[in-house]
């Protein structure tokens, strides 16, 4: 461990630490007996007690992950509120600062305009829409939202348009829509 306070409470009754990587203030700071977590930023993974497997790199990143695993977050505050999901993947200053606390398999690519202060207004599940929310469990993507729905594998909110006309198409010969709404 690297950093004032990273790894803070290793030294009391009943901790420990097997694999553990903590560079940064407060890095994996309140860590019990999480394992194999690589911590990389003030805070990260700050509030950790027994997840392990998670990688959190940026300030305050995972920061309220308490028993969830095998999450990573890329970016300044990312998966701020998750506490007890499990494999989540969060890129982008802020990306899914407002998953719900229990929310596993959850995807995002975003950057939001999110600073310590405003965190604390977080409400699970409200905030902008990010560039990319997937449901990695049920192998849905959706773009430009942060709700998913049964009905597609990919789910746009906007129109969907070619980059350039009359060079693509939707679809192919050999692999046909069966229909079209």
């Amino acid at each position: 461990d690297l950093g004032e306070l990273s790894l803070d409470k290793l030294g009391l009754v009943g901790r420990s630490s097997e694999d553990n990587s903590a560079f940064g203030y407060y890095a994996l700071g309140g860590n019990y007996n999480g394992k194999r977590n690589t911590a990389i930023g003030s805070s990260s993974i700050g509030c950790n007690l027994y997840g392990s497997h998670n990688t959190a790199v940026g300030f305050n990143s995972l920061a309220g992950n308490i028993t969830g695993s095998g999450n990573i977050g890329i970016g300044n505050h990312t998966l701020q509120l998750n506490k007890n999901g499990d494999f989540n993947i969060a890129i982008g200053h802020a990306a899914g600062y407002y998953i719900g606390q229990d929310d596993s398999y959850k995807f995002y690519v975003a950057s939001h305009a999110i600073d310590s202060e405003s965190l604390c207004d977080a409400v699970s599940g409200s905030g902008a829409d990010p560039l990319l929310h997937g449901d990695l469990k049920n192998i849905k993507l959706g773009i430009g939202t942060k709700t998913l729905d049964n009905f597609g594998t990919l789910q746009v909110s906007g129109s969907v348009t070619p980059t350039q006309t009359s060079l693509f198409n939707l679809g192919h010969g050999s692999r046909n829509w069966s229909s079209l709404y």
